[in-house]
């Protein structure tokens, strides 16, 4: 099968994906083995008419058009026009066949659910629905003209009804076994398929991310030379644009670091190392962080943490949750208007680390809840226009929270939007 799908698919001047070839493969193993299957029957009713009537005719030409079809994909180069060509003469020869063989006591019925599958899976659900309309508006003509007698006797009668009743219907069983077959390896041909596109595209995005990163540090470490005016004073004007270097290249190092982090994310490679930390000084370094960002808006930046439980080590990776508040409590400030409020608190209920951050923002609307933890799903706002972000924080938060199995949700306050989140005191390792 490999040397005929290796013939049928070369000299070709497009590439053909893999999960193509397998369809090609199908293609031919399936006309192959329906056009073997049909020979028997063909030869019986030749012996039976010195290979003069119409049944020996009509199935030499459904078997010449079952044998052709690789041929006709190998110059049309197009699986659907291939689909098309030997369903319409299929579907053609056994209409005829059914009415000059007896009608609904044909013994070609049993092959009447083969066609739209064979449709459906070469031309597309359109094709196959057409096919089976036809072939159920012929059942419904047949019984119609049945009950006037108008449809010619079966010319076989006896033992000999049972046998072909009973060859055709094993014939149209092992047929549909093959594509059944032929379709499950074609399903993992696909998956590979994505599978590898995938990573190539966590390959790409990774090696993007740690090219970009060398020249951005670089940028960053002159312009803070700059800034801090090691090798001589600026004016206010330079003074002005140094700043906007330093800010605009910190945001592209902070989407550069986003997109390496949801690639090791797909990938799989995250590592996660739970180590006992106190939550209070995670959030005080988060807190002092964020103050810079916060004073430029005239936002009051307010942390309440449990003070009976500020002191407790809560096990967990500390630079993800970090990560994790940063990102949540960069979000706030950005969409808080100036002389705004945002908070962050802490309590440890019912062995639950419950961590909130609240603005006074214009909040989520409510469609949008589950989506802003989507990648790359941007809420359309006014306060974001000068820094839109990659949309990948939330994306990166929620699966970092996810991996010290606790959960994230957003919820609207009368006020501003709320993010929970909420996580085991003593966290499993995930594996």
């Amino acid at each position: 099968m490999k040397a005929l799908t290796d013939y049928f698919t070369s000299d070709s001047n497009t590439e053909l994906s893999i999960s193509d070839i397998y369809r090609v493969k199908v293609l031919i193993s399936a006309s192959l083995t329906g056009g073997l299957l049909l020979i028997p029957f063909m030869l019986t009713w030749g012996l039976w008419s010195n290979f003069s009537n119409l049944q020996f005719i009509l199935l030499s030409l459904l078997i010449f058009s079952l044998f052709t079809t690789p041929y006709v994909f190998k110059i049309t180069r197009s699986i659907k026009k291939s689909g098309i060509y030997v369903n319409c003469v299929s579907t053609i020869i056994i209409i005829v066949f059914t009415f000059f063989d007896g009608g609904l006591f044909s013994t070609a019925i049993p092959w009447f659910p083969v066609l739209p599958l064979f449709a459906v899976f070469y031309s597309g659900k359109k094709y196959g629905l057409a096919i089976a309309a036809v072939l159920g508006t012929y059942l419904i003509a047949l019984l119609a003209m049945h009950s006037i007698d108008i449809v010619p006797p079966s010319q076989v009668g006896g033992i000999f009804l049972i046998i072909f009743y009973t060859g055709s219907t094993l014939s149209a069983v092992i047929l549909l076994l093959v594509l059944a077959l032929n379709y499950l390896e074609w399903q993992d041909a696909v998956r590979e398929e994505i599978y590898q596109a995938d990573k190539a595209k966590s390959e790409f995005l990774s090696g993007v991310s740690h090219e970009l990163r060398t020249p951005l540090h670089s940028i960053l470490g002159f312009a803070e030379i700059l800034k801090q005016q090691y090798i001589g004073e600026l004016n206010d004007k330079q003074d002005e644009f140094v700043s906007h270097i330093y800010t605009s290249g910190e945001h592209l190092l902070q989407l550069v670091n986003n997109l390496l982090d949801i690639t090791k994310i797909e990938a799989g490679i995250v590592e996660f190392i739970p180590t006992p930390a106190s939550i209070q000084i995670i959030i005080n370094d988060c807190v002092a962080m964020m103050y810079e960002t916060a004073n430029k808006k005239n936002i009051e930046l307010q942390c309440q943490i449990d003070d009976g439980k500020a002191d407790q080590l809560v096990l967990l990776d500390e630079l993800k949750i970090k990560q994790v508040l940063l990102n949540l409590l960069s979000n706030a400030i950005k969409f808080t208007p100036n002389h705004g409020e945002v908070s962050i608190s802490a309590a440890i209920n019912a062995n639950q680390l419950i961590i909130d951050i609240k603005d006074s923002g214009p909040g989520i609307l409510d469609v949008h809840k589950k989506a802003v933890f989507e990648r790359f799903f941007q809420v359309n706002n006014e306060n974001s226009n000068k820094d839109p972000g990659s949309g990948l924080g939330l994306a990166i938060s929620k699966h970092f929270i996810e991996m010290h199995g606790g959960t994230i949700e957003l919820s609207n306050e009368e006020v501003g939007a709320r993010f929970t989140c909420s996580i085991p005191v003593h966290c499993p390792t995930p594996a």
